[in-house]
């Protein structure tokens, strides 16, 4: 029996196919148990063509099994590259601890200008939002009334003075004639009264015009100390009233600058202690500022801690002083602020995007020395300055990734790709972030570390 080509099956061609011509090609081969079974279904063939015939498809299948093989490794996947991370070192130092909270910018002193004297605004002499400096002019007040008033006080105190020195010479008179007998000691003794009677009018004269004066000079209203003026209250032309509700103007002194704040009273002992130390320091800083940098932030040192704790919130009342000579806190501003307690000796810190957090809590990625990364779960203390404190997790010394987490696994080959140098090169947060938000990039930086309250 021969196998024609119509009725070969149709294999993928492969380059090492021989061809076979017929079944002369293929050395006979004994009959086996399989071929005599086959003969037994058709009998009548000779068992000679279908051995033939089965070796050629045994040879076929062999060689597809081979194509399809060399298909199988060409298919198979390359080794996968080096994964490009930023890595920084983990380093050993004192950290400072810190309690974070907010705070309100108050001024160092407040003066709400008024008027002294009843009469028409007729000058206002400085521009709203102007440094004023202590006896500065602000406001004129009609002055003539007062101008008229004093001029009346002088004059009378002229008349009565005329009339106390008559009223001298005529005891000086009478005593040399009561000596002599000439005159009765009582007249002596009217003499006399009248004159010192004179005297003390002459003195009530004389403050009247002091008086006069005075409300003279309140028609001239100066600034009462330096500072920054507000808006103008009441403008040009308006009559003002002596006693009245009336304001004028509002003075903030802000160099130096208050900022208050209420701190938890758990820390109250530490900071009283510090305070007789030599002084709590404080670092006040603007919010939405880019960095904490470019006059954004100011320090100071706590001056003021209240006498009682707020029973509803649990909180103590404390204010810091600060010089404010750049003017970076304005009166009624909201600032974090970040009182310095104290700090924590040879702490283990990294950058805070080294920490990542996942489904088994926070972990890091540590780079062994064939460059392989290993997962490591780390327990946090504090931040400082863009870094978290690692209590457990990670020795100093070791490098850990901060940069190109997404495509890690453990294990995974990696390959420097932009040194970040020490721990204190790493991006800088905000400062005070509490450990539980490692891993957030973009963070701003320079500040002090956050207690955990």
């Amino acid at each position: 029996m021969n196998i024609d080509a119509q009725s070969r099956p149709h294999f993928r061609p492969c380059p090492a196919a021989p061809s076979f011509v017929g079944p002369s090609s293929v050395a006979p081969v004994a009959p086996v148990a399989p071929v005599r079974w086959a003969a037994s279904l058709l009998p009548g063939l000779p068992i000679l063509p279908i051995l033939s015939t089965m070796a050629v498809l045994a040879v076929l299948l062999a060689m597809l099994a081979g194509c399809s093989g060399g298909d199988d490794a060409a298919k198979a996947k390359p080794q996968k590259r080096p994964v490009p991370v930023a890595t920084a070192l983990a380093e050993k130092r004192d950290l400072p601890v810190v309690v974070r909270t907010v705070g309100n910018v108050e001024p160092y002193a407040t003066v709400s200008v008024k008027s002294r004297v009843d009469g028409q605004v007729v000058g206002v002499h400085f521009k709203e939002g102007q440094d004023v400096r202590k006896g500065d002019l602000l406001f004129s007040v009609d002055r003539r009334a007062l101008e008229a008033a004093l001029s009346e006080a002088q004059a009378v105190l002229q008349r009565d003075r005329v009339l106390l020195a008559k009223a001298d010479e005529d005891v000086r008179r009478f005593e040399k004639l009561v000596a002599d007998g000439y005159v009765s000691r009582d007249q002596y003794e009217q003499y006399r009264s009248s004159a010192d009677s004179l005297r003390a009018t002459v003195r009530a004269d004389e403050a009247s015009v002091e008086t006069a004066r005075v409300q003279l000079s309140y028609t001239t209203i100066t600034a009462p100390m330096s500072g920054r003026a507000g808006q103008v209250k009441v403008d040009q032309g308006n009559m003002v009233r002596a006693g009245a509700d009336t304001v004028l103007v509002v003075i903030d002194q802000i160099e130096p600058i208050y900022v208050g704040f209420a701190l938890p009273e758990m820390h109250l002992a530490t900071a009283r202690a510090r305070m007789a130390a030599g002084g709590v320091p404080v670092q006040a800083r603007v919010p939405g500022s880019a960095n904490g940098v470019g006059g954004v932030s100011a320090r100071g040192t706590v001056s003021f801690v209240d006498n009682t704790v707020n029973t509803a919130t649990g909180t103590i009342r404390m204010r810091g002083t600060f010089a404010n000579e750049a003017r970076v806190l304005w009166p009624g501003q909201f600032v974090d602020v970040y009182v310095e307690l104290g700090e924590v000796p040879g702490a283990v810190v990294v950058p805070a995007q080294a920490v990542q957090t996942g489904s088994q809590g926070l972990f890091a990625y540590v780079v062994a020395q064939d460059n392989t990364v290993q997962l490591r779960k780390v327990r946090t203390g504090l931040a400082h300055d863009g870094h978290v404190v690692i209590e457990e997790g990670v020795a100093a010394g070791e490098r850990v990734v901060i940069d190109g987490h997404l495509r890690l696994t453990p294990g995974a080959v990696v390959e420097e790709r932009a040194s970040a140098g020490a721990a204190s090169g790493g991006q800088a947060e905000k400062p005070g972030e509490p450990a539980a938000k490692p891993g957030e990039a973009g963070a701003e930086g320079a500040a002090p570390a956050e207690a955990r309250q």
